[in-house]
């Protein structure tokens, strides 16, 4: 019943999930984190339905994991604005624009971006968490395990507004 229901437009589904992961890092950060809730419930639940989709998907999702973290970074670690190109400024129109709003999706300009962008790179280690799960994926990523660690890890900076204010001594007067 699932074959027959899903047989048609799955690949359909995985191809378009997969080209909102490879888009610019920048932008669209919550249509990207349903596309990746999507895909987390896809290789989490039907296991032996997607197993053959999961390299399409694993390395388009690893790129986005190295490539966002100069964007998180600045603007959860540094508490700075997304810089955009011209060209990214002028991608949409603002009849787009106004549909995204109209529909509560991030805009590609947005000002709660930072609460967008941690969102996204949650779903995004929740996927990858899920994958890494797998059997297949495992011996994979196994010889590639420190920079795997390293990359996730780089993610566990403190925001700017989590810091400490003036006071240099916090960190090391904890512990007296």
């Amino acid at each position: 019943m699932l074959t027959d229901a899903l047989d048609d437009s799955f690949e359909t589904w995985i191809g378009l999930f997969s080209q909102l992961v490879q888009s610019n890092p920048k932008v669209h950060f919550g249509i990207k984190k349903n596309a990746l809730k999507c895909l987390n419930v896809i290789f989490r639940d039907l296991v032996n339905y997607s197993r053959s989709s999961i390299p399409k998907i694993l390395e388009p999702c690893w790129k986005l994991l190295t490539v966002n973290l100069a964007v998180y970074t600045e603007v959860v670690g540094y508490n700075r604005p997304i810089e955009y190109t011209e060209a990214e400024k002028g991608m949409f129109t603002e009849e787009e624009r106004r549909i995204d709003r109209l529909m509560r999706v991030d805009s590609d300009i947005e000002l709660n971006a930072p609460s967008s962008l941690v969102g996204m790179t949650m779903s995004l280690l929740e996927l990858l968490t899920t994958l890494m799960t797998k059997g297949a994926v495992r011996g994979v990523i196994e010889p590639a395990l420190v920079p795997v660690i390293t990359s996730i890890t780089s993610y566990m900076i403190l925001a700017a507004d989590e810091e400490v204010g003036d006071d240099l001594s916090y960190f090391t007067s904890m512990n007296n």
